[in-house]
């Protein structure tokens, strides 16, 4: 087995279990939580006050952070699907 495609399946296979954990249960409502969150902020933020544009910045940023996160996992576990089908489609 190719040692990238060994790599992206083991990946993968360890996010997944992460996720089962309670560690994982957390950190995946955190993330939503915090994108509901921030996008509420976003909508809601008051454009004539002197303090618009700090608050959209901090609610922004809190939005990058936390799709960037769900991305990062989410191409992981993306990539090890890929891999499997690699793996498993040259060993059929």
């Amino acid at each position: 087995m190719d040692e990238y495609i060994e790599e992206d399946i083991i990946l993968a296979d360890d996010i997944r279990k992460f996720f089962k954990t309670r560690i994982g249960q957390y950190l995946l409502t955190r993330i939503e939580e915090e994108i509901a969150e921030s996008t509420e902020i976003l909508t809601s933020i008051n454009i004539n006050t002197p303090t618009a544009t700090q608050e959209f910045q901090t609610a922004q940023n809190r939005l990058n952070v936390a799709k960037s996160v769900e991305q990062w996992l989410g191409q992981a576990i993306v990539a090890g699907n890929n891999a499997e089908s690699i793996y498993f489609g040259e060993n059929q």
